[in-house]
């Protein structure tokens, strides 16, 4: 921008007359006059823009009690039956990975040819069995080659066999899982008795398949006087307290296990109707594998993560009534 003439002799007078505030009378003053001299501008104002409609607001989280990103899409979607049979049990790192296998695995399996009415009655092999997975393989691939020593004809030797070798090169499915809950089952429910798996069976099953040296007595428990315990009608298992059973927990090793006998129906009847496996994993955290199929929720339920559902297994809310008193029954004895 060229400069006018004029500019240069006002400057000086007013210099003159006021040198302290010249400079800023000045300013001003030249400012002004410059603008007039370039004369009104002529830019022509922006457009006015549309405003933009508010996006619309996020939707609620819906509550729940697990910690964040604990829920995963993983989980079985179908609360009557497992989908997942073709997944491998490995992930996509080639690790196993016990507590992940077992959220994705259940009782139920559409993938298993086996009778529906047989899975909706085989929880206690899938408790028996989690114990192994929550080991890993080695422990799984020897729970299944002790099972074969059990097969009642070739062909399944045969599928046991095939099993145990995916197990061993990282390529085994849930639907391996659910063949090996259908030969535990077969290989111990004895054919024309009601279905499901007595404790007593159960206790069997336990020292043939986990390893387990004996049999869970009364002389391994607590004498004290006062202490409420009595011996299961058929001869096997162990009712006692929930304090007891709280304290039996907390005295397991990391990795150990048993399997408890619970009242998933809440008719507080002496009796119970469903097999779980309450544990410690080798990191000394406790947790509860539930095979009953659940909806997009996990089915190890870890005590840290998920207070209130552990405590509806562990504190004897899910106990049988008897004598007038709440129990829980220990199915068997401690798996190592």
């Amino acid at each position: 921008m060229e400069i006018p003439s004029w500019v240069g002799k006002v400057a000086t007078g007013v210099a003159l007359s006021n040198p302290v505030t010249a400079p800023v009378v000045l300013g001003k003053w030249v400012a002004d006059k410059a603008s007039g001299a370039l004369g009104p501008k002529t830019e022509a104002a922006p457009p006015i823009q549309p405003k933009a409609s508010a996006p619309p607001p996020p939707p609620k989280p819906v509550a729940v009690e697990e910690k964040p990103g604990e829920i995963k899409p993983a989980y079985t979607q179908d609360p009557n039956t497992q989908t997942n049979g073709g997944q491998k049990l490995t992930g996509a790192d080639g690790k196993w990975n016990g507590p992940e296998i077992l959220n994705g695995q259940t009782q139920l399996s559409k993938d298993d040819p086996s009778y529906i009415a047989e899975q909706q009655n085989r929880c206690g092999p899938s408790a028996v069995l989690a114990s192994s997975v929550m080991k890993g393989p080695d422990a799984t691939g020897k729970l299944v080659d002790r099972l074969s020593f059990k097969a009642k004809d070739d062909d399944q030797k045969q599928e046991l066999a095939g099993i145990k070798s995916r197990i061993a090169d990282g390529t085994a499915t849930h639907k391996d899982l659910s063949r090996v809950q259908h030969f535990m089952y077969q290989d111990y429910h004895v054919p024309g008795e009601k279905p499901g798996l007595s404790a007593a069976q159960m206790s069997q099953m336990e020292q043939d398949l986990s390893g387990t040296s004996k049999n869970m007595s009364l002389a391994d428990f607590d004498n004290q006087q006062g202490s409420f315990r009595t011996t299961a009608k058929d001869g096997s298992g162990v009712e006692e307290s929930p304090d007891k059973m709280k304290q039996r927990i907390e005295g397991l090793k990391n990795g150990q296990s048993f399997v408890q006998q619970i009242d998933s129906n809440g008719k507080g009847a002496a009796t119970a109707n469903h097999f779980v496996l309450m544990g410690k994993d080798e990191s000394g955290r406790s947790y509860v594998y539930d095979p009953g199929a659940k909806t997009n929720q996990p089915q190890v339920v870890y005590q840290d993560q998920r207070p209130q559902a552990y405590s509806q297994y562990a504190d004897g809310n899910m106990g049988i009534t008897d004598q007038g008193q709440r129990a829980q029954v220990m199915a068997g004895s401690v798996m190592n």
